[in-house]
């Protein structure tokens, strides 16, 4: 074999195994029986409790109260207020029913 044919050869395979090699590193293989067995399921994270921390109800004092518009396809003016909770954080919430005397 002449030295011509044997780099031809050598060039295409190396750019073959280029094309192939990014493809193969994109994407995760699943978890054999014997590695699930060894480190158990992946976790998952712990989901962000927000500003009232998890806890249904919250003291607060209201700071200031203004009225909001709702994005598309929804129209209504939202009443809302400003609060600083006794965790020392600040939230917008939201005042149900008709009316309010805040």
């Amino acid at each position: 074999m002449s030295w011509p044919g044997l780099l031809r050869g050598l060039t295409t395979s190396l750019s073959r195994g280029l094309a192939l090699g990014p493809q193969l590193w994109a994407t995760r293989s699943m978890a054999t029986l014997n590695q699930m067995h060894r480190l158990g399921r992946p976790k998952e994270p712990p989901k962000s409790l927000g500003p009232t921390e998890g806890r249904p109800q919250l003291k607060g004092v209201v700071l200031r109260t203004f009225i909001r518009k709702p994005k598309k396809p929804n129209s209504a003016n939202r009443k809302c207020c400003r609060v600083r909770l006794s965790t020392g954080k600040e939230a917008v919430c939201f005042i149900p029913g008709e009316g309010h005397t805040l």
